[in-house]
Protein backbone atom coordinates (compact mmCIF):
# COMPACT_ATOMS: atom_id res chain seq x y z
CA UNK A 1 0.00 0.00 0.00
CA UNK A 2 1.09 3.64 -0.84
CA UNK A 3 2.12 5.68 2.04
CA UNK A 4 -0.02 8.50 1.06
CA UNK A 5 -2.73 5.31 1.56
CA UNK A 6 -1.42 4.49 4.82
CA UNK A 7 -1.42 8.14 5.76
CA UNK A 8 -4.89 9.26 5.03
CA UNK A 9 -6.30 5.98 6.60
CA UNK A 10 -4.56 6.87 9.43
CA UNK A 11 -6.45 9.90 9.79
CA UNK A 12 -9.72 8.68 8.41
CA UNK A 13 -10.06 6.03 11.28
CA UNK A 14 -8.50 8.63 13.97
CA UNK A 15 -11.34 11.38 12.89
CA UNK A 16 -13.99 9.06 12.00
CA UNK A 17 -14.25 6.81 15.34
CA UNK A 18 -14.55 9.39 18.37
CA UNK A 19 -17.70 10.43 16.49
CA UNK A 20 -18.74 6.93 16.51
CA UNK A 21 -17.56 5.93 19.62
CA UNK A 22 -19.80 9.08 21.22
CA UNK A 23 -22.89 8.27 19.25
CA UNK A 24 -22.52 4.73 20.85
CA UNK A 25 -21.35 5.30 24.20
CA UNK A 26 -24.65 8.22 24.32
CA UNK A 27 -26.92 6.14 23.19
CA UNK A 28 -26.48 3.58 26.13
CA UNK A 29 -26.41 6.17 28.29
CA UNK A 30 -22.69 6.11 29.30
CA UNK A 31 -21.62 9.20 28.19
CA UNK A 32 -23.19 12.91 28.69
CA UNK A 33 -22.07 15.14 25.72
CA UNK A 34 -23.03 19.12 25.64
CA UNK A 35 -24.91 19.90 22.30
CA UNK A 36 -22.44 22.39 21.96
CA UNK A 37 -19.27 20.21 22.58
CA UNK A 38 -20.84 17.46 20.53
CA UNK A 39 -21.47 20.05 17.45
CA UNK A 40 -17.52 21.37 18.34
CA UNK A 41 -16.15 17.81 17.46
CA UNK A 42 -18.47 17.25 14.28
CA UNK A 43 -17.35 20.32 12.90
CA UNK A 44 -13.71 19.43 13.83
CA UNK A 45 -13.94 16.15 12.44
CA UNK A 46 -15.97 17.43 8.91
CA UNK A 47 -13.22 19.95 8.28
CA UNK A 48 -10.96 17.71 8.53
CA UNK A 49 -12.43 14.74 6.53
CA UNK A 50 -12.41 17.28 4.08
CA UNK A 51 -9.01 18.43 3.93
CA UNK A 52 -7.32 15.30 4.19
CA UNK A 53 -9.84 13.97 1.19
CA UNK A 54 -8.38 17.12 -0.80
CA UNK A 55 -4.50 16.38 0.28
CA UNK A 56 -5.02 12.74 -0.70
CA UNK A 57 -6.69 13.16 -4.18
CA UNK A 58 -4.05 15.79 -4.82
CA UNK A 59 -1.30 13.90 -3.90
CA UNK A 60 -2.59 10.86 -6.20
CA UNK A 61 -2.91 12.97 -8.92
CA UNK A 62 -6.51 13.31 -9.45
CA UNK A 63 -7.61 16.51 -10.86
CA UNK A 64 -7.78 19.37 -8.23
CA UNK A 65 -11.07 20.72 -9.27
CA UNK A 66 -12.56 16.53 -8.67
CA UNK A 67 -10.65 16.04 -5.39
CA UNK A 68 -12.23 19.11 -3.75
CA UNK A 69 -15.37 18.38 -4.68
CA UNK A 70 -14.50 14.58 -3.71
CA UNK A 71 -13.34 16.60 -0.47
CA UNK A 72 -16.71 18.69 0.07
CA UNK A 73 -18.37 15.50 -0.81
CA UNK A 74 -17.76 14.59 2.41
CA UNK A 75 -20.21 16.51 4.21
CA UNK A 76 -22.57 14.32 3.02
CA UNK A 77 -23.59 11.30 4.44
CA UNK A 78 -21.97 7.83 3.61
CA UNK A 79 -19.46 9.90 1.59
CA UNK A 80 -16.74 9.59 4.09
CA UNK A 81 -16.81 6.32 3.58
CA UNK A 82 -17.63 6.22 -0.33
CA UNK A 83 -14.46 8.81 -0.54
CA UNK A 84 -12.32 6.28 1.01
CA UNK A 85 -13.12 3.43 -1.44
CA UNK A 86 -12.83 6.30 -4.52
CA UNK A 87 -9.47 6.77 -2.95
CA UNK A 88 -8.05 3.51 -2.41
CA UNK A 89 -9.56 1.72 -5.32
CA UNK A 90 -7.63 4.81 -7.40
CA UNK A 91 -4.70 3.32 -9.60
CA UNK A 92 -2.01 5.73 -11.03
CA UNK A 93 -3.03 6.46 -14.82
CA UNK A 94 0.03 5.61 -17.33
CA UNK A 95 0.50 9.31 -18.12
CA UNK A 96 0.91 9.84 -14.48
CA UNK A 97 3.89 6.86 -14.63
CA UNK A 98 5.47 8.43 -18.00
CA UNK A 99 5.61 11.91 -16.27
CA UNK A 100 6.98 10.78 -12.97
CA UNK A 101 9.62 8.40 -14.81
CA UNK A 102 10.13 11.74 -17.41
CA UNK A 103 10.76 13.85 -14.07
CA UNK A 104 13.14 11.41 -12.48
CA UNK A 105 15.35 11.33 -15.65
CA UNK A 106 15.35 14.60 -16.07
CA UNK A 107 16.34 15.47 -12.52
CA UNK A 108 18.63 12.37 -13.02
CA UNK A 109 20.54 13.85 -16.00
CA UNK A 110 20.39 17.06 -14.68
CA UNK A 111 22.31 15.92 -11.73
CA UNK A 112 25.18 14.26 -14.16
CA UNK A 113 25.52 17.48 -16.22
CA UNK A 114 26.36 18.71 -12.59
CA UNK A 115 28.43 16.22 -11.31
CA UNK A 116 30.37 16.32 -14.90
CA UNK A 117 30.60 20.58 -14.80
CA UNK A 118 32.03 20.05 -11.13
CA UNK A 119 35.02 17.65 -11.83
CA UNK A 120 36.03 18.88 -15.18
CA UNK A 121 36.93 22.20 -13.19
CA UNK A 122 38.16 20.81 -10.05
Amino acid sequence: MDTIKKKYLLAFLILVTPPILVRIFSSLDLLYLTEDLAAFLTIVSKLGLIIITIWCGARLRINIVLAILLGLSTLLPLMTWISLIILFTRKQSENNIKSRKQDNLSESNKDIKEQLTNNRYE
